[in-house]
């Protein structure tokens, strides 16, 4: 479901994150960071 935005902040790492109406908050990254996972494409 599709909440609106009320508001945004910085985390403690200096990323935004948007405050939704329904009181959760969700991060707005455009380069979000890549997790090395060799479990995924090995044997």
């Amino acid at each position: 479901m599709q909440q609106a935005i009320i508001g945004f902040h910085l985390d403690e790492e200096g990323h935004w994150v948007a405050d939704l109406a329904c009181g959760h908050a969700q991060h707005v990254r455009h380069n979000p960071p890549w997790q090395n996972r060799p479990w995924v494409i090995t044997e």
